[in-house]
């Protein structure tokens, strides 16, 4: 008896004795068991606003009343599902408590979704009963991207909410698959201009407490490394989001909306060495050369970015590569920064093709960019430092080079496999 006791004992204790570990309480909950991206960059976001913060999972959130021990709920973006797979009916139970009590909830991109009385995902109803927004979010928007890829859009602000008191009338923000809200009770914080004014991010109340549902991701920051992530760090976004995160915060807690710290001085606007758009028709009017195994690249109507033309890689064969290369853009003199755009598409890729950028320093090619397996459903506008504590795929060597030049690269294998580039910019300050 005793040792059929003992063994009953520790085959059950994982489920009868296992405890949660002990949470100690901060001002903001920050759900961990999603994308981790999100999570680190909000968390280094709370670091800058000097908010206490503990993360919490989802067995976390089913076991304890929050209400003791946090004003505000973080959760990230990711797939909302997920986030309904850790968390039962006890946990949002919880989840409600805390906020009709006079708490907060933030909801980025999944966090969102997950918050709403209605999900549609590509085209698909879900309903996990949260139901903080009386609406409906809907993702992904193709119109913008599609899922699963990510790009900058841009934003109206709505000046009249409390949470915009500082922030300037458009924001551009990093777009990855995140919902547009309709219906239901809220206040307009701003809307998509590439989705007809769609809301891309609300507030409401909740008994006494308030929620904020943004859709794109405003704790990422795509021109610094201060958010602890390098994903869209190829990406600008000619100035932070996190001022307002700061104000929306500031809301959350109940607190005097607050202004933002000045935010570092962006990059200059620089010089402009070099521009193809493509519109003469021809790659040698700018000097441009190819060379390679492949089918060589050529100018194109078939889907410009801007304007008539575009240069284009299609089918260079399996395993051959086709090179685009730029004359000489010489930096030299430029001393403070050098930038680089270049919009692109790929069409079709899987592993056995490949997109690539590279620049010249007077000796050797350098690797900026490389794709294989990616197919864009619309172009990604794509930014590119050299200094300024920005993007370091372009490093201190590109300033003040007298040999400065870039290559680009394509292998798509099959038929219908093919690079859009188009709007090649240098500048340098």
């Amino acid at each position: 008896m005793i040792c059929l006791l003992i063994l009953t004992l520790t085959m059950t204790s994982p489920l009868v004795f296992q405890k949660v570990k002990a949470l100690q309480g901060a001002q903001v909950a920050v759900y961990n068991e999603n994308w981790n991206d999100s999570i680190i960059t909000f968390e280094h976001f709370l670091d800058y606003k000097n908010m206490t913060w503990e993360e919490v999972t989802g067995a976390d959130i089913n076991n304890n009343d929050l209400r003791p021990l946090y004003d505000v709920l973080f959760m990230p973006g990711g797939t909302f599902t997920s986030i309904n797979r850790n968390i039962g009916s006890s946990g949002r139970q919880h989840i409600k408590d805390l906020v009709s009590s006079g708490g907060g909830y933030i909801g980025i991109c999944a966090g969102g979704f997950y918050a709403s009385a209605n999900i549609i995902w590509a085209g698909r109803n879900y309903d996990y009963d949260l139901d903080l927004y009386s609406g409906t979010a809907i993702g992904p928007l193709d119109e913008i991207m599609p899922w699963d890829y990510s790009k900058m859009t841009n934003l109206t602000m709505d000046l009249n909410h409390p949470i915009n008191q500082y922030e300037p009338s458009r924001e551009r923000q990093l777009y990855y698959g995140g919902p547009k809200f309709e219906g239901g009770t809220y206040s307009t914080v701003a809307t998509y201009d590439e989705a007809s004014n769609a809301l891309a991010a609300i507030t409401c109340s909740y008994g006494s407490g308030r929620v904020a549902l943004i859709g794109t991701h405003a704790e990422i920051d795509e021109d610094s490394n201060r958010d602890g992530s390098p994903f869209a760090d190829l990406f600008y976004d000619y100035g932070s989001d996190w001022p307002l995160l700061w104000t929306t915060m500031d809301w959350l807690m109940g607190w005097t909306v607050s202004q933002p710290p000045a935010e570092p001085s962006l990059p200059p606007t620089g010089t402009q060495l070099f521009f193809e758009g493509f519109e003469s028709g021809n790659l040698s009017t700018n000097g441009w050369t190819t060379y390679g195994t492949g089918t060589a690249w050529y100018v194109s109507t078939e889907s410009p970015y801007q304007g008539t033309y575009h240069a284009m890689a299609k089918a260079t064969g399996t395993s051959k590569w086709s090179y685009l290369e730029s004359r000489t853009i010489s930096t030299a003199g430029y001393n403070q920064m050098v930038m680089l755009r270049y919009p692109r598409q790929i069409i079709g890729h899987d592993l056995g093709d490949g997109f690539t950028v590279e620049w010249y320093d007077g000796t050797n090619w350098n690797l900026i960019e490389e794709k294989h397996k990616w197919d864009m459903g619309d172009y990604a506008d794509i930014w590119v430092y050299a200094n300024q504590d920005l993007i370091w795929e372009l490093p201190d060597g590109a300033l003040n080079n007298s040999n400065f030049k870039l290559r680009f690269g394509a292998m798509n294998g099959a038929v219908s496999e093919k690079v859009y580039l188009d709007n090649v910019e240098v500048r340098a300050a």
